[in-house]
């Protein structure tokens, strides 16, 4: 052991001599790009080496560059898809008024929605914040019932902000966090009188991630929130909380170009809400998919957040939860 220090003491001081000894070579050189290639040739560094790392910087900062400059615009949010049938087996036609014709309403009818996302502020403060825009639509289209001129039985607008942080950190198992979100949500249906429903909302959720071995990939989204309160005499639903709960689970399963997602809202109650869906190739397209979905319990729309109900609906996407 003691022959094995020694040794490396005086290797080292002999290479430190060398090295003072190329380096004392080259500083009588007086143009300094004559010097400079003295010194990268005694210590074996070569042009195509400082090439190589400028080329990676290069390359590195182009796609970060890239990526900010495509952060920038609008971009899917929820999914975006079009339900030309959608059968609601539970109709509720008690809060609509009644005509000399009787307004009734079709248990068949379309659902879309339409949902986009922008940043307001990227890498906030030099941190890996962000500040997101939101807006979805869901409308509910009577386009059957041509009696009635079919009509738009209800439309939701959500419009919201939220601060983002994403993670990379793993907890067990392949799962890891990826992302944090607190934010403001409004949510109404533009309605007068007795047919108006509103609320608003604090909400915060976290999101797990986990890609398999297959390349499938599976995130859970919980969420939780507080409703702002308003007062009793402009409340249009005071008892919406009831109904809507303050939480909801998500879970979203994507393999081999189709997506499964389950979501459970106000599931400590028994007035839940339980929304599946399903995404899946069609004719070998590249921009649209089929899609599934089935809703039971409450709060499907606004309108109905106090109204249990089942729908299924057939139709088609142009974006998914996961894109």
């Amino acid at each position: 052991m003691k022959l094995t220090l020694i040794s490396i003491v005086v290797l080292n001081s002999f290479a430190s001599q060398l090295s003072a000894q190329q380096s004392n070579d080259c500083l009588g050189i007086a143009d300094p790009s004559s010097r400079l290639v003295c010194y990268d040739e005694k210590f074996g560094y070569s042009k195509s080496d400082n090439l190589n790392q400028a080329g990676e910087i290069a390359g590195k900062k182009s796609t970060v560059e890239s990526k900010h400059v495509a952060d920038t615009g609008l971009s899917t949010y929820r999914p975006n898809y079009f339900l030309p049938y959608s059968y609601n087996r539970n109709r509720d036609t008690s809060l609509y008024p009644v005509s000399d014709l009787s307004y009734e309403l079709n248990r068949p009818e379309a659902k879309f929605q339409i949902s986009f996302k922008g940043p307001i502020w990227l890498d906030i403060l030099n941190s890996d914040i962000n500040l997101w825009f939101g807006y979805t639509q869901v409308s509910f289209w009577q386009w059957f019932n041509t009696d009635l001129s079919s009509p738009f039985r209800e439309s939701n607008y959500e419009p919201e902000a939220w601060f983002e942080q994403s993670f990379d950190y793993e907890l067990l198992d392949g799962w890891e966090i990826a992302k944090l979100r607190v934010g403001f949500n409004h949510q109404s249906n533009g309605q007068e009188e007795l047919l108006s429903r509103s609320w608003n909302r604090v909400i915060s959720s976290v999101e797990f991630e986990r890609t398999f071995d297959s390349g499938a990939n599976m995130r859970v989204n919980l969420k939780t929130w507080k409703r702002v309160s308003e007062p009793l005499d402009d409340d249009d639903n005071p008892d919406i909380s009831r109904y809507m709960g303050h939480s909801e689970i998500m879970g979203i399963y994507q393999f081999n170009d189709n997506e499964i997602t389950l979501m459970v809202r106000n599931f400590t109650s028994s007035r839940r809400g339980i929304n599946f869906s399903w995404s899946f190739p069609i004719l070998g397209s590249d921009h649209v998919k089929g899609y599934f979905q089935y809703f039971s319990g409450y709060g499907e729309s606004l309108i109905d957040y106090n109204h249990n109900n089942q729908t299924i609906g057939i139709g088609f996407t142009i974006s998914d939860w996961l894109k």
